[in-house]
């Protein structure tokens, strides 16, 4: 899922596979999720995991848009 307001840009990529306890657990810190972190961290975005046993798994990441940008798009 693909969304936007005027203050950032929302992807959220959601599965219904068997989810993992996220406390601990060594996929919360594996290469690919690591990298997914240090891009966002990169772009000022906030980027979140959630998951439960059983439940699947959800990445959720927001990435702001600069004011000047916002200027210019709305205009």
């Amino acid at each position: 899922e693909l969304g936007y307001d005027e203050k950032s840009v929302t992807l959220k990529i959601q599965d219904d596979g068997r989810g993992f306890e996220q406390a601990g657990d060594r996929r919360t810190t594996s290469l690919g999720i690591t990298i997914m972190r240090e891009r966002s961290a990169e772009v000022g975005a906030r980027f979140d995991i959630h998951s439960e046993p059983g439940k699947g798994m959800r990445v959720t990441v927001e990435v702001p848009i600069p004011e000047a940008a916002r200027v210019a798009v709305s205009q």
